[in-house]
């Protein structure tokens, strides 16, 4: 079972790749629904609802959090823009993917793709701690 509370990189890295993997197996179940939240535009000048807002955050710290056991010496701000980065490349894998806009690429081959690209990153963030 993959840690909620990683204390190793290690275990941040598999708790990352978990995180994208279950990410990924939801947008290719739900695909609809998935769709929905990203293809919803609102009407010009109107802002997003705090709740919707809050629920981003949510998804974020989920993010964040492994992250911090990797790079902990990255600012508040730093840490958002991190998270928020890698939520954009494993969502833009994701659609890719499922969109078949790369051609045709399965399901196992999006995660081990997924997985690779969370290890290489989680390594060399954790290669920067002091040992």
């Amino acid at each position: 079972a993959v840690m909620d509370s990683p204390k190793t990189a290690a275990e941040a890295i598999v708790l990352l790749i978990h995180r994208a993997h279950t990410y990924l197996r939801f947008a290719a179940a739900h695909t609809k629904r998935w769709r929905a939240v990203f293809d919803h535009r609102l009407p010009e000048k109107r802002e997003l609802p705090e709740q919707y807002r809050n629920l981003q955050q949510r998804l974020f710290t989920f993010i964040e959090q492994p992250l911090r056991i990797l790079s902990p010496n990255l600012s508040q701000e730093r840490f958002a823009l991190l998270a928020r980065s890698l939520f954009s490349a494993m969502h833009g894998m994701a659609l890719l993917g499922l969109e078949e806009k790369l051609g045709a690429i399965s399901l196992k081959d999006l995660e081990e793709q997924m997985a690779v690209i969370l290890t290489t990153l989680g390594t060399g963030f954790a290669s920067q701690l002091p040992h």
